[in-house]
């Protein structure tokens, strides 16, 4: 019903002539939308978030909103916000609906309400605009979260950061180059020849969808040979892969720009160093930690264990039912009662039937501590192993959001 206000004005209501008027207007709107017992809380919230932003006078200003940005940015940071403070000239031209300059609580309040009123399908489609759009959408999912509503929202397009290869210690890195070494040593003989060479060149851009341009191609197989192969034994052992990568790593800007330079194979060999590291971050990391998911495993038990506080095949079937519906971002699966059984199976530790919350969260932080490589292992042996890695995986990925959100909420709101 909101598709006829898609523009740049994002979502913005047509003003009544009196606000009184107006906040009736809107309220309908969000009882009619939104479930009716969290209006109330959500719509406190956000005029808090409003009255701190604008430092408790009538009206927001651009350089108001900009310092509003900032702020977001840093108490999201774990989520992917890709909105600056350069967006809050547009963010505010698109909040103020009469146009007078600043932005008052009624038009705030009706923006917010009405942005989180739509369907995740008609916020997607919003984002896909353009990057500007992206960007406002990001903005208002934030607001959301700020205001303790995440749970308001039909999915996220904000999305989670993803392992960052800059921020890998030097045993995580040296662990997932491991990893991928001896994805690529086929025979297992401790060396990678030029076939296997050539076999990653090709496998690389397929298997971890990165950037080709960034990946030597298998006619370059002989450059990136000559530069790995450090005893010039015509094979390239884990020492001589590992000390190339992290003395390509360690050096500086201008040496690398200097070796890129000598030919195309040199340019692509300068960019596998940064995609190797990225690959070996992605392949290191793990769903989250307790501090990550502990909250958010929680209230997902809570919303779905019976009155016994357990869970059974039962609970588990809703479960997925439930949180695939609310979050249509993530990865789900369709979970049939065998396939619930065989999850309620897995996680009952004592075998008494049911699984209680102890059992819950145990399970899925063990899961969760996992590598993705180690993952895809254990999801490649059966699709029974598949269909309970990806449930583990969508389950703790929205648990690190409902956890996230928790502690982004001010505790007085």
């Amino acid at each position: 019903m909101f598709t006829a206000y898609f523009s740049l004005s994002f979502f913005s209501l047509h003003l009544a002539s009196t606000q009184q008027h107006l906040l009736r207007v809107v309220v309908i709107i969000a009882q009619k939308l939104l479930p009716p017992t969290r209006i109330g809380d959500f719509q406190r919230s956000v005029n808090e978030i409003f009255t701190t932003a604008c430092d408790k006078n009538d009206a927001l200003d651009p350089p108001q909103l900009q310092k509003l940005v900032g702020s977001i940015q840093t108490r999201l940071k774990e989520f992917l916000c890709i909105f600056t403070e350069k967006d809050a000239n547009e963010i505010h031209r698109a909040l103020d609906s009469d146009g007078d300059g600043v932005i008052t609580g009624i038009e705030w309040t009706s923006w917010i309400l009405r942005g989180a009123a739509l369907s995740y399908q008609e916020r997607n489609k919003f984002s896909s605009k353009s990057e500007l759009h992206t960007r406002m959408c990001n903005f208002l999912e934030a607001v959301c979260i700020l205001g303790g509503g995440s749970d308001l929202l039909h999915g996220l397009t904000l999305g989670m950061k993803k392992a960052d290869a800059k921020k890998m210690s030097k045993e995580q890195l040296t662990r997932g180059l491991r990893m991928l070494f001896e994805q690529f040593d086929t025979d297992k003989s401790g060396n990678i020849d030029q076939n296997e060479l050539k076999a990653m060149m090709i496998d690389l851009p397929l298997r971890f969808y990165v950037d080709p341009d960034k990946i030597p191609t298998p006619e370059d197989v002989q450059v990136v040979m000559d530069a790995l192969d450090a005893d010039d034994s015509g094979e390239i052992d884990f020492d001589e892969w590992k000390e190339w990568i992290l003395g390509n790593r360690s050096m500086s800007e201008q040496a690398r720009a200097k070796f890129a330079a000598q030919s195309n194979a040199h340019f692509r060999l300068n960019g596998f160093v940064e995609t190797i590291c990225q690959i070996t971050a992605e392949m290191t990391a793990s769903l989250g930690d307790d501090s990550e998911l502990r909250l958010g495993l929680i209230q997902i038990f809570n919303e779905t264990s019976s009155s016994e506080d357990s869970v059974g095949a039962n609970e588990i079937f809703k479960m997925v039912a439930a949180l695939s519906s609310q979050h249509p971002e993530i990865t789900w699966f369709d979970c049939d009662m065998t396939m619930a059984k065989t999850i309620s199976e897995a996680l009952d530790a004592d075998g008494n039937g049911t699984v209680e919350v102890d059992e819950w969260v145990a399970w899925m932080l063990r899961g969760a501590s996992r590598p993705a490589l180690e993952r895809a292992r254990f999801a490649a042996h059966s699709v029974t192993f598949m269909l309970l890695t990806k449930f583990l995986e969508a389950v703790s990925t929205v648990a690190k959001k409902l956890t996230l959100t928790a502690n982004a909420v001010p505790s007085s709101t």
